[in-house]
């Protein structure tokens, strides 16, 4: 373990930069989504209408607005495993590997009479970088439902704007980092590396191996293929404090089975001096690639097939 830790810090020290995550304010001003948690807010006050859809392409990301006459209502946004048709459940056709679901709460799309209140197509299909088709999916009981279709599951996030009233879903572009299988390494910024927990995804044309951080903080890591073979170490660790010497730790199983057709498992190899290390078994040497996210921290470990 200190010979692998040492490897890998050693290479961390010599890395400079990781390109900050610009918090949510002006559209010019905002970087890539972050998350892909599910994000609830809740109505207050009277039922809005919805009157339009509209798509964008931007430079880190693709956009929704859906336009409202009335205040700002509330919000589920989530991933789902298929679009259905509210109240009939009926399968929804939608483009994309992936279905972010929008549940717009307090809004109804049509009059008293039952007309649509829709200025707009109720299904486009942009085919954008990730963005491949927006469509209704109901409008019952003052809840109006969208899929939005995608090429990968990757971050989002929600906001409203207001003066006139909208709601925003923007949803990340894919990585542009490119895959190699040279050793990388990166500089964070957290005083400890603390992992509270391992997750993998199949993605296409990659799987990918997330390290959930405590903290708001990034910590120094390093990735490099053991050797010849198809064995990915991959090392963190917290740069200290002026009061406080570095913690590193990991609380979950000591294997991980993983069972996708790149990533098969993950083997914690321990922590010491600030640092935690993990072997990270693929199928074969392959490219991968590294990134860091925030809100909340990650690190992410992607396999190329």
């Amino acid at each position: 373990m200190r010979r692998i830790m040492g490897t890998v810090l050693a290479a961390v020290a010599v890395f400079a930069g990781i390109v900050g995550i610009t918090a949510a304010g002006a559209a010019s001003d905002l970087g890539p989504p972050t998350s892909t948690e599910p994000t609830v807010v809740f109505p207050h006050g009277a039922t809005a209408t919805l009157v339009g859809v509209r798509v964008g392409r931007h430079v880190n990301y693709d956009r929704t607005v859906f336009d409202l006459r009335g205040p700002v209502p509330g919000w589920d946004v989530r991933y789902v495993p298929a679009l259905k048709e509210d109240a009939s459940g009926r399968l929804q056709p939608l483009r994309g590997a992936d279905v972010l679901h929008v549940a717009l709460l307090g809004v109804t799309a049509h009059t008293e009479l039952g007309a649509s209140t829709l200025h707009t197509p109720a299904t486009l299909t942009p085919e954008f970088p990730t963005l491949r088709q927006v469509r209704i999916a109901g409008d019952f009981e003052a809840v109006v439902t969208f899929g939005l279709g995608l090429r990968d599951r990757v971050s989002f996030r929600v906001f409203a704007l207001t003066n006139p009233t909208r709601v925003v879903v923007d949803v990340a572009h894919q990585p542009r980092q490119p895959f190699g299988t040279a050793a990388v390494s990166g500089r964070g910024n957290a005083v400890n590396a603390l992992v509270t927990g391992i997750r993998a995804g199949r993605h296409p044309g990659y799987d990918r191996l997330v390290f959930d951080l405590e903290g708001a903080g990034l910590p120094m890591f390093g990735a490099n293929y053991r050797g010849s073979g198809s064995t990915i170490q991959v090392g963190l660790a917290g740069l200290g404090s002026a009061t406080s010497s570095p913690h590193g730790s990991y609380g979950g199983p000591r294997y991980v089975a993983i069972g996708l057709p790149e990533l098969r498992s993950v083997t914690f190899t321990g922590s010491g001096a600030g640092g935690v290390g993990f072997q990270v078994a693929t199928a074969h040497r392959h490219g991968f690639r590294v990134m860091t996210l925030l809100m909340p921290s990650r690190v992410v470990l992607d396999v190329a097939y």
